[in-house]
Parts: structure tokens; sequence; C-alpha cells
């Protein structure tokens, strides 16, 4: 049976939810498949690669999808963008034969989010997509997505109401994308 691991932070894990919505409807729709989620809350790309040998390679994974950069540009924790992208690339490169996607960063509901800016996130998003093109792998453009929707803010509602993590709705939007991706691989 194939395996995904849904790697990344807060978004990945389900934060707010006794379990992750993501993991949980990919579950159900792709029952062909073993979903495994390895989010944890708090965790930018420095830490993604600490762990990424035992969360991720450990497991055997056919596909990975990978979110990180929401924490990558919190005023508090800042990774450079040089170092989130050679995070990013140090991630790839150790997934040589496995379906990849990458995900940007979602946007935030900035009057309810306090540490995170748009306009940091979008510099974080393109890194994503740039990571992406120059090694060939899939990127689902999250930032980009929302951005072009009307509103948003419904996407980013979760339970604890912080404009960054998601709602019932924004875990439907993600996951109708990773199971696209999957149903291609």
């Amino acid at each position: 049976m194939r395996k995904m691991v849904c790697f990344g932070d807060s978004i990945t894990a389900g934060h707010g939810f006794t379990q992750s919505p993501l993991t949980k409807q990919l579950q159900e729709e792709l029952r062909d498949m073993v979903i495994v989620n390895r989010g944890v809350s708090g965790d930018t790309t420095e830490d993604g690669v600490k762990r990424f040998e035992r969360d991720v390679l450990a497991q055997s994974p056919s596909m990975v999808t990978i979110l990180f950069g929401s924490n990558d540009g919190a005023d508090h924790r800042k990774v450079p963008l040089e170092q989130f992208r050679n995070n990013l690339l140090h991630m790839i490169k150790r997934l040589e034969d496995t379906s990849v996607l990458l995900i940007t960063p979602p946007a935030v509901d900035e009057e309810a989010q306090q540490k995170r800016t748009n306009e940091r996130l979008r510099s974080y998003a393109n890194v994503v997509r740039e990571v992406a093109e120059e090694t060939g792998i899939e990127c689902f453009d999250l930032f980009g997505e929302m951005v072009k929707m009307k509103d948003f803010k419904s996407l980013v509602d979760g339970p604890d109401h912080d404009g960054l993590h998601f709602s019932l709705e924004g875990y439907d939007f993600l996951t109708s994308k990773i199971k696209e991706f999957a149903n291609r691989h």
C-alpha cells in the first residue's frame, strides 16, 4: 500500500483540533493510501531538517507534502530566506525517488494575526515557488490561491480564531489540492 507523509508545522498538524482534519479527510478520500501526519506546531524548516530522517525518511513514503513557512516568517522566529531555501533544498534532495508536493505557506488574516504579515509570507511563498521550479518539484501555491479569493478569511478562522490556523473549510480546500496531486502520481 502506498504511503503519504504530510510534513510541516501546525497547519499540517491540525492545530486546535483533536485529530488533524487534513489527515482525516485525506485518509477518507485516498483509501488506497496510508496517510502519516508529521506536522509539529511551532516548527520552522530548521526544526523540520532536524527531524526529517525520523519523521519522513524512516517512513519510506511514496509521496510527501512539505508545508512550512508560517513560522519561518513569523516576527518571533524569522528564519532568513536563504536559510529557508537551503532547508527546503536539503529535504528535497533526500527524496530522490519520492513524489513531492511543495506547498507555500498560507496567507493570514492580518486583523487577527499579530505575528505575521502577508507581505513577509509572500516572500517565503516566492521562495517555495522558486525552489519548486529549480528542482522540477510540483508546487501548490496556497498563498497565491488564497489572496486571489474574494474573501479567504473563512479558511483561516480555525478553533482559536487567530487568523493563521485553518478552519474545516480551509482543510477542505487544502485536502482537495493534495488529493488532486495524489491522483496524478
